[in-house]
Protein backbone atom coordinates (compact mmCIF):
# COMPACT_ATOMS: atom_id res chain seq x y z
CA UNK A 1 0.00 0.00 0.00
CA UNK A 2 1.47 3.20 -0.98
CA UNK A 3 0.96 5.96 1.78
CA UNK A 4 -0.61 9.71 1.18
CA UNK A 5 1.02 12.89 2.30
CA UNK A 6 0.51 16.32 0.58
CA UNK A 7 3.69 17.55 -1.31
CA UNK A 8 4.85 20.65 0.11
CA UNK A 9 4.31 24.58 -1.01
CA UNK A 10 7.81 24.46 -2.97
CA UNK A 11 7.20 21.24 -4.32
CA UNK A 12 4.24 22.78 -5.99
CA UNK A 13 6.04 25.60 -7.63
CA UNK A 14 8.86 23.54 -9.06
CA UNK A 15 5.84 21.27 -10.29
CA UNK A 16 4.42 24.47 -12.41
CA UNK A 17 7.84 26.33 -13.78
CA UNK A 18 8.67 22.71 -15.07
CA UNK A 19 5.33 22.32 -16.30
CA UNK A 20 5.14 25.84 -17.98
CA UNK A 21 8.75 25.15 -19.40
CA UNK A 22 8.10 22.07 -20.91
CA UNK A 23 5.41 23.41 -23.16
CA UNK A 24 7.75 26.27 -23.65
CA UNK A 25 10.24 23.48 -25.27
CA UNK A 26 7.19 22.14 -26.80
CA UNK A 27 6.69 25.08 -28.51
CA UNK A 28 10.32 25.57 -29.33
CA UNK A 29 10.13 22.12 -31.08
CA UNK A 30 7.34 23.61 -33.15
CA UNK A 31 9.30 26.23 -34.23
CA UNK A 32 12.65 24.22 -34.70
CA UNK A 33 10.91 22.14 -37.19
CA UNK A 34 9.44 24.84 -38.98
CA UNK A 35 12.74 27.04 -39.42
CA UNK A 36 15.26 23.71 -40.07
CA UNK A 37 12.67 21.93 -42.83
CA UNK A 38 12.10 25.23 -44.15
CA UNK A 39 8.33 25.35 -44.73
CA UNK A 40 5.79 28.33 -44.26
CA UNK A 41 4.29 28.89 -41.17
CA UNK A 42 0.74 27.85 -42.43
CA UNK A 43 2.57 24.71 -43.40
CA UNK A 44 4.07 24.00 -40.82
CA UNK A 45 0.69 24.29 -38.63
CA UNK A 46 -1.10 22.28 -41.21
CA UNK A 47 2.18 19.43 -40.84
CA UNK A 48 3.62 20.03 -37.40
CA UNK A 49 0.02 20.83 -35.19
CA UNK A 50 -0.48 18.66 -32.40
CA UNK A 51 3.12 16.94 -32.49
CA UNK A 52 4.29 15.61 -29.15
CA UNK A 53 7.80 16.64 -28.10
CA UNK A 54 9.29 13.22 -28.42
CA UNK A 55 7.67 12.82 -31.93
CA UNK A 56 8.93 16.16 -32.86
CA UNK A 57 12.33 15.84 -31.71
CA UNK A 58 12.57 12.39 -34.17
CA UNK A 59 11.12 14.96 -36.91
CA UNK A 60 13.89 17.62 -36.21
CA UNK A 61 16.45 14.58 -36.46
CA UNK A 62 15.40 13.58 -39.52
CA UNK A 63 15.21 17.12 -41.50
CA UNK A 64 18.24 17.23 -40.49
CA UNK A 65 19.58 14.68 -41.57
CA UNK A 66 18.09 15.56 -44.77
CA UNK A 67 19.64 18.97 -44.71
CA UNK A 68 23.49 19.05 -45.47
CA UNK A 69 23.75 22.64 -43.96
CA UNK A 70 23.16 21.14 -40.39
CA UNK A 71 25.51 20.61 -38.93
CA UNK A 72 24.76 19.89 -35.72
CA UNK A 73 23.20 16.00 -35.25
CA UNK A 74 25.77 14.92 -32.08
CA UNK A 75 23.95 18.08 -30.27
CA UNK A 76 20.19 17.18 -31.61
CA UNK A 77 21.03 13.50 -30.72
CA UNK A 78 21.80 13.92 -27.04
CA UNK A 79 19.29 16.57 -26.45
CA UNK A 80 16.94 14.06 -27.72
CA UNK A 81 18.05 11.43 -25.39
CA UNK A 82 17.78 14.02 -22.50
CA UNK A 83 14.37 15.51 -23.67
CA UNK A 84 13.23 11.80 -24.17
CA UNK A 85 14.20 10.78 -19.99
CA UNK A 86 12.78 14.37 -18.86
CA UNK A 87 9.39 13.78 -21.11
CA UNK A 88 9.02 10.07 -19.44
CA UNK A 89 8.78 12.35 -15.83
CA UNK A 90 7.07 14.99 -17.32
CA UNK A 91 4.15 12.30 -18.71
CA UNK A 92 4.23 10.00 -15.24
CA UNK A 93 3.21 13.30 -13.41
CA UNK A 94 0.95 14.54 -15.57
CA UNK A 95 -1.07 11.07 -16.25
CA UNK A 96 -0.19 9.18 -12.58
CA UNK A 97 0.78 12.31 -10.22
CA UNK A 98 3.26 11.52 -7.49
CA UNK A 99 2.53 9.58 -3.99
CA UNK A 100 4.43 9.30 -1.20
CA UNK A 101 6.04 5.27 -0.34
CA UNK A 102 5.77 3.68 2.88
CA UNK A 103 9.08 5.28 4.08
CA UNK A 104 8.45 9.01 3.72
CA UNK A 105 9.98 9.42 -0.22
CA UNK A 106 7.83 11.07 -2.44
CA UNK A 107 7.48 9.07 -6.24
CA UNK A 108 6.24 8.26 -9.21
CA UNK A 109 4.97 4.94 -9.86
CA UNK A 110 1.97 3.44 -11.64
CA UNK A 111 1.22 0.78 -9.39
CA UNK A 112 -1.64 1.98 -8.40
CA UNK A 113 -3.41 1.63 -11.88
CA UNK A 114 -1.19 -1.32 -13.26
CA UNK A 115 -2.91 -4.86 -13.73
CA UNK A 116 0.57 -5.89 -13.57
CA UNK A 117 2.61 -4.42 -11.03
CA UNK A 118 5.03 -6.60 -11.21
CA UNK A 119 6.51 -5.72 -14.93
CA UNK A 120 6.55 -2.26 -13.52
CA UNK A 121 9.49 -0.33 -13.55
CA UNK A 122 10.74 0.21 -10.13
CA UNK A 123 9.21 4.07 -8.10
CA UNK A 124 11.24 6.74 -9.45
CA UNK A 125 11.85 9.40 -6.96
CA UNK A 126 10.62 13.06 -7.42
CA UNK A 127 11.84 16.05 -5.57
CA UNK A 128 11.23 19.68 -6.06
CA UNK A 129 15.16 19.90 -6.07
CA UNK A 130 14.97 17.14 -9.41
CA UNK A 131 12.04 19.34 -11.15
CA UNK A 132 14.14 22.09 -10.36
CA UNK A 133 17.17 20.80 -12.51
CA UNK A 134 15.09 19.89 -15.37
CA UNK A 135 13.50 22.84 -15.55
CA UNK A 136 17.16 24.57 -16.20
CA UNK A 137 17.50 22.03 -18.46
CA UNK A 138 14.42 22.73 -20.63
CA UNK A 139 15.33 25.92 -20.45
CA UNK A 140 18.71 25.04 -22.07
CA UNK A 141 17.46 22.95 -24.40
CA UNK A 142 14.74 25.80 -25.72
CA UNK A 143 18.23 28.12 -26.02
CA UNK A 144 19.76 25.20 -27.97
CA UNK A 145 16.58 24.94 -30.49
CA UNK A 146 15.87 28.83 -30.48
CA UNK A 147 19.71 29.82 -31.86
CA UNK A 148 19.26 26.53 -34.24
CA UNK A 149 16.08 28.45 -35.51
CA UNK A 150 17.92 31.24 -36.21
CA UNK A 151 20.89 30.46 -37.26
CA UNK A 152 20.41 26.70 -38.50
CA UNK A 153 22.83 26.88 -41.92
CA UNK A 154 26.00 28.07 -39.91
CA UNK A 155 28.67 25.86 -40.84
CA UNK A 156 29.86 24.17 -38.09
CA UNK A 157 33.08 21.41 -38.08
CA UNK A 158 32.31 18.42 -37.09
CA UNK A 159 34.72 18.10 -34.02
CA UNK A 160 33.13 21.28 -32.66
CA UNK A 161 29.72 19.35 -33.06
CA UNK A 162 31.38 16.57 -31.37
CA UNK A 163 33.11 19.16 -28.47
CA UNK A 164 30.06 21.12 -28.32
CA UNK A 165 27.53 17.71 -27.78
CA UNK A 166 30.37 16.47 -25.09
CA UNK A 167 30.00 19.94 -23.17
CA UNK A 168 26.11 19.66 -23.30
CA UNK A 169 26.10 16.14 -22.17
CA UNK A 170 28.42 17.10 -18.95
CA UNK A 171 26.21 20.00 -18.62
CA UNK A 172 22.87 18.63 -17.85
CA UNK A 173 22.08 18.90 -14.13
CA UNK A 174 19.07 16.12 -13.95
CA UNK A 175 20.54 12.84 -14.02
CA UNK A 176 17.89 10.17 -14.61
CA UNK A 177 18.36 6.99 -12.67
Amino acid sequence: MIATREPSQEYHEALGEFIEFFAIVEQTVFDALQAISGVSDATARAIFNGTHTSDGMNLLKRVAEANPNFKHEKQLEIMAIHLKAITDVRNDLVHYGSTFSPNGEQVLTRARRAFRPEKLPPPKRISSRKLRFMTEDLAMIASFLIFWSARQLENVAPQEDQKNADDLKRSWKYRPA
